[in-house]
């Protein structure tokens, strides 16, 4: 039998993360090959979601955070506390914000098992009408619809992804340098560029909606310029310029081209929000 952490974070969404468990649990009895231990990051919630979720679910290891950790502080503490308590063969990372289907779990082990446990599989989400929401992407952007077969891709979105100890030990767990953005990319194409192929499943793991869009990750909407910059430069939910060219230059991106994408965004965020939505595909 295998042992497997999943890894999760949560704040302040009781019913949601709730309902997630549920699904993530009645996905897990339907495979019998691993053992499983859920490492659950309560990140300050103040609507008694560890409460909640230590009622229903008493197994689970419940670790509170400081309230300032957001995704990608929260994914790591709770990964750093499950190599501390145990050597797990596979880690999945889940977002309590997805509804898995029962074959989820063994839909992620069915790929990474063809494969020789020496890749990571991302799970491929879709919407209410079956549209194409969460998964891979190509090395351009371009989206990795689910067609039955084993499909490589580049950037991977971290909904829920099964990792195994190999590559672990190759690169270890998420770059503390990604608060909440760009973690997932990040980890996804640090294990391409030491030859560690990235899947995504074959069918439709679950459902997922689109976060909303009011608000773009370049810059914040229906702020003056003195606190778009602010929150450019303080939110963890915007694409910090700092933090776009860190990224960037870490992947092997030319000099010139992440200095481009950093005024670029400096460029979007001194413009009013309507020349903003009319140029922020043009520069």
């Amino acid at each position: 039998m295998y042992k497997t952490a999943i890894l999760l974070t949560v704040f302040n969404r009781k019913n949601t993360t709730i309902l997630g468990l549920r699904n993530l649990y009645n996905a897990l009895k339907k495979f019998q090959y691993s053992f499983f231990d859920v490492f659950m990051v309560d990140d300050g919630s103040t609507d008694g979601t560890a409460d909640f979720v230590a009622k229903e679910f008493p197994n689970i290891h419940i670790i509170k955070g400081n309230g300032n950790l957001f995704w990608g502080g929260g994914m790591r503490l709770a990964w750093q506390t499950a190599l501390s308590a145990a050597s797990y063969d596979y880690f999945i990372w889940f977002n309590d914000d997805v509804l898995l289907n029962e074959n989820a779990i063994e839909s992620l082990f069915e790929v990474i098992q063809d494969q020789n446990n020496k890749c990571i599989v991302c799970g491929a989400f879709c919407s209410k009408e079956k549209n194409f929401t969460y998964g891979g992407l190509t090395k351009k952007k371009e989206k990795v619809i689910p067609n039955g077969k084993i499909q490589s891709i580049y950037y991977m979105n971290g909904n829920l992804v099964l990792i195994p100890s190999f590559v672990v030990n190759k690169i270890g767990i998420l770059d503390s340098k990604f608060k909440h953005i760009k973690g997932d990319y990040d980890y996804g194409i640090s294990a391409i560029e030491k030859n560690i192929s990235v899947y995504t499943t074959k069918t439709y793991v679950g459902e997922a909606e689109r976060n909303p869009k009011g608000d773009s990750r370049g810059r914040k909407l229906g702020l003056n310029i003195v606190q778009r910059f602010q929150a450019l430069y303080t939110s963890p939910f915007i694409e910090n310029p700092n933090i776009t060219f860190y990224f960037n230059r870490k992947h092997h991106h030319s000099f010139i081209y992440c200095i481009f994408m950093y005024f670029k965004t400096i460029a979007l965020t001194i413009l009013p929000d309507t020349l903003y939505n009319f140029f922020r595909r043009k520069i």
